[in-house]
């Protein structure tokens, strides 16, 4: 798998809705991570969770393999994995929970976010909280306007479509896109089915001392 970039060629009006299209990307990225901490926060003050938890980390069997638990061992491990994902349901701190509140804050962006991109953010946000959940991180991160930079897809056919090598479509407005010259991007283009061999295709943009420049991402 190897990724090709390349950078779009774009008008002043359409560098303002790509920049509004990343403004409300990051908005979402960023009212996920504010929803997932306070959620994250109301857990760890679970009573019920934090003993759980601390059980879990100290009992021996959390450093054995399944095959090395005795049958007490394994019905007290799932018995504190049961107590732990229950209430992890019940804050609604599951993949699930933060795409369905995702999918009410991209329909007021609707005309600049589609659902797919905006459940791409929820799932990024999601793999915090996992570690949240199951390492020793305690804090999720926001993100600054300017350092959010990528405008997620969760696959080919929706979000950023590649219609020609020199074509993409995004939001129905349609770009170009300017391929080299060169004998190397050449023999890639001749050698890739945009239908059969890409795997994603992103919107990813570099800030520059004269501002922003924008590119699409397509990863085989």
């Amino acid at each position: 798998m190897y990724t090709v970039r390349f950078q779009l060629e774009l008008s002043g009006s359409e560098k303002r809705f790509l920049s509004k299209s990343f403004f409300y990307a990051n908005q979402m990225h960023n009212q996920l991570v504010q929803y997932a901490t306070n959620r994250l926060n109301a857990l760890f003050h679970d009573t019920e969770y934090v003993d759980a938890r601390k059980a879990y980390g100290k009992a021996d069997f959390s450093k054995k393999k399944g095959s090395e638990l005795s049958a007490s061992e394994k019905k007290k491990k799932k018995e504190l994995s049961n107590i732990m994902c229950i209430k992890q349901k019940e804050y609604n701190l599951t993949k699930t929970s933060l795409c369905k509140f995702v999918s009410k804050e991209q329909k007021k962006f609707k005309n600049y976010i589609n659902s797919h991109q905006a459940q791409a953010e929820a799932e990024a946000v999601y793999k915090g909280v996992e570690k949240a959940l199951f390492e020793d991180v305690r804090h999720l991160h926001y993100r600054r306007y300017n350092s959010f930079d990528c405008i997620k897809q969760k696959c080919a056919a929706t979000g950023v479509r590649l219609l020609r090598w020199d074509t993409i479509c995004f939001m129905k407005h349609y770009y170009k896109v300017r391929v080299p010259k060169n004998e190397y991007i050449q023999n890639i283009i001749s050698s890739v089915d945009l239908k059969e061999d890409v795997v994603y295709s992103f919107l990813k943009r570099i800030e520059f001392n004269s501002g922003f420049k924008y590119y699409s991402l397509y990863v085989r």
